[in-house]
């Protein structure tokens, strides 16, 4: 039987549930509380260390939102509280609670709901907290003019200027009364025929220069039209609608007139509003409406210079133009929101199926500046096309584009040039099914989201987009290890590091961690492996490269911190204030060998395995149990520094499951392992 010999580079590639026969080198069966290297090897974790506690257990379940100031030492977790009079508590990652001031509290507390509702968006130093649960509404104001259609405007525009041939002007009111004045002098006239209509109880008349104002006395409507003698084209009358704003004196002598411009037959324009301001004609919005601004709205949380923080209602732009029709509310009035983002320097949130994102740089605006022109920085409210339920719950920037998640399908938010609401549309790149409470994470060229398995496992997907073939592809990045995930319920991300950390509150001793490394376009790693601990987490959240895990004891909430590099020499966990620590064992568990005949694995049961020889530093203890006696045989190194060390195996490859640990205080780093044995010779080309 010739010999063999197996060298494993570090698993540096993580744990794979394949079959024996798919298994890479660089894979293993299992790897718990270690961290792979394509440099260093394999190591063991960091233990954790104390950081703060806190005599309650409501926190942990209440936080809904980090954000790290990246300036200096400040990072911030938001905790939803029940205090009536402290809804929001804000604490540094090294549990010191911030003073959080309120303009309003009652306002603040009848707008945060419950904490699995909310999600938040920190832009600098100005935090927004967005609450599904509320319905966004809107207050009402009193109209500028509900009877502005009531007052008609007679503007004799032209005088003869020649006595020997005046100008004739007549007012028809109501259909029935006219009034009829002539002269060389149009303002001369106005006043005449402003007397002659106020010598009927019925009218009011007013003349300013060449204009009269009429009203009913009563402020009822009335009926009004008019001719003048040269062809009607001396004078103009107008009652709250002009066909064009040119019909309209260019000095209007009358305060605060409301006109509707609707065009005519040859105009393709909306109708729009003006009002005379007293220097000249301004687009303005229907002088009936009582739309006032937004409520239910998000809540700002600004960090003061010194320190502390201050919660407020925002003061969200009313709209200024058009009507309902020409400038209608934003989608999300009159329902919820359900996520809030920011993209291309404008605020967005999603509602129902529409992406809506406010004026380009004025956040508190969603509404357009004027009807008459589309302009490029107007707010953009885009609804997704499909014929099935588009429930969008996540909207993510990625890629330079605009990424939004329904349950079952992935949409991209396009446009053809500038970002518009002329260029815009959302369009389906894909089709993946996706657990809707895990929020997606973005890592630089990845964009990672949860989907679940008929078993209630869930998976991975990396979110990936070919530029130059435009398409979107969601790889399934647990495809080798489908039943490590259990139902995952958060996903956090160190982009430097190149971990996503999966927790589950099923499963809360555990946290599943995808490491990647990669090389320009190519990747060089991509392992799953495991950290377990002796307790409970709560919750977690992640500043710089150092891991934060809530733990509870009894009526206390602890904050433990791992940091994930530099790695230190101390491989203990200690878990509260009184620095009690707790052994945890990592170990890597071998893959079976199996020698190549030509490009193809031999079975395992070919070769008889004789020798374990690890190249690393540190204490190990190697167990080999043979499967078929159930029986396991444990060696232990304990040196400082021990080369090609090596334990006695004695069993058929298939037999056997051999497990590298170290449950000790110390270190280990594994550079390589070699398997030695021999090789049941059915070809004369093994390799």
């Amino acid at each position: 039987m010739p010999l063999v010999n197996k060298l494993f580079p570090a698993f540096y590639n993580g744990i794979s549930e394949q079959a024996d026969e798919l298994v890479l080198d660089t894979q293993c069966r299992d790897m718990v509380n270690c961290i792979p290297s394509i440099i260093t090897g394999v190591n063991r974790r960091n233990g954790t260390t104390f950081v703060e506690d806190f005599n309650e257990v409501s926190i942990a379940s209440n936080v809904f939102h980090t954000y790290d100031r990246g300036e200096g030492n400040e990072q911030y977790v938001f905790v939803k509280s029940s205090s009536p009079t402290n809804p929001l508590r804000i604490f540094d990652k090294d549990g010191i609670e911030k003073t959080v001031n309120y303009i309003n509290v009652t306002e603040a507390n009848n707008y945060l709901g419950t904490v699995g509702n909310l999600k938040a968006l920190t832009l600098q130093d100005r935090t927004f907290i967005v609450s599904s649960d509320k319905t966004v509404g809107q207050t009402t104001v009193t109209a500028d003019d509900n009877d502005y259609q009531k007052v008609a405007y007679y503007w004799l525009k032209r005088s003869s200027n020649d006595s020997n041939n005046p100008y004739n002007y007549a007012v028809y009111l109501d259909g029935s009364t006219t009034y009829q004045a002539s002269g060389d002098d149009s303002q001369t006239v106005a006043t005449t025929l402003a007397g002659l209509i106020n010598g009927d109880a019925d009218y009011t008349a007013t003349s300013l220069g060449s204009v009269i104002e009429i009203r009913k006395t009563d402020n009822s409507d009335f009926t009004f039209s008019f001719w003048d003698s040269w062809g009607t084209q001396a004078s103009i009358g107008f009652k709250g609608i002009a066909r064009k704003l040119t019909d309209l004196p260019a000095e209007m002598p009358f305060d605060d007139v409301y006109i509707k411009i609707t065009g005519d037959d040859s105009n393709e324009f909306n109708n729009y509003y003006v009002k005379w301001t007293g220097d000249n004609w301004t687009e303005w919005k229907d002088p009936t409406s009582t739309r006032g601004t937004l409520n239910n709205m998000p809540l700002r949380v600004d960090r003061l210079a010194n320190g502390e923080f201050e919660v407020d209602t925002l003061q969200w732009e009313t709209p200024n133009v058009g009507d309902t029709d020409t400038n209608p509310d934003p989608s999300f009035y009159n329902s919820t929101i359900t996520d809030i983002f920011f993209y291309k320097n404008r605020l967005g949130f999603a509602s129902g199926d529409n992406v809506v994102l406010s004026e380009t740089g004025g956040y508190y605006n969603f509404y357009i500046a004027t009807v008459l022109n589309v302009l490029d920085d107007d707010p953009i409210d885009v609804a997704i096309a499909s014929t099935t339920a588009s429930k969008i719950y996540h909207v993510k920037p990625f890629q330079r584009g605009l990424y939004i998640f329904t349950a079952d399908s992935q949409f991209e938010l396009i446009s053809e040039g500038a970002l518009s609401p002329a260029s815009v549309s959302i369009v389906n790149v894909s089709s993946y099914s996706m657990d809707v409470n895990v929020e997606p994470i973005v890592s630089g060229t990845s964009l990672y989201f949860i989907s679940k398995t008929s078993d209630s496992r869930s998976q991975l997907r990396e979110y990936l987009k070919d530029e130059d073939s435009l398409v979107s592809k969601g790889f399934d990045t647990t495809l080798n290890v489908p039943n490590l995930l259990p139902s995952i319920d958060k996903l956090l991300l160190s982009s430097t590091l190149g971990y996503v950390i999966a927790y589950s509150e099923t499963v809360k001793d555990t946290l599943y961690i995808f490491k990647v490394e990669s090389t320009g376009t190519e990747r060089v790693q991509s392992a799953w492996i495991k950290f377990n601990f002796s307790f409970d987490i709560e919750n977690i959240y992640i500043f710089d490269n150092s891991l934060y895990l809530y733990t509870e004891e009894g009526s206390t909430t602890n904050i433990l911190k791992l940091d994930i590099l530099p790695l230190d020499s101390t491989k203990s966990d200690i878990i509260d204030s009184v620095g009690s620590t707790v052994s945890f064992e990592s170990y890597v568990k071998l893959p079976r060998f199996m020698p190549k005949l030509l490009e193809i694995k031999s079975p395992v049961d070919n070769v008889q395995l004789k020798n374990l020889k690890i190249k690393g530093i540190g204490s190990f203890i190697v167990d080999v149990k043979r499967i078929g006696y159930n029986v396991t045989s444990t060696k232990t190194y304990d040196s400082g520094s021990l080369r090609d060390m090596g334990a006695t195996i004695l069993a058929r490859s298939d037999d056997v499951e051999i497990t590298v640990k170290n449950n000790g205080n110390n270190n280990f780093r594994i550079e390589s392992l070699s398997l030695s044995g021999s090789y049941r010779q059915s070809s004369r080309e093994v390799r």
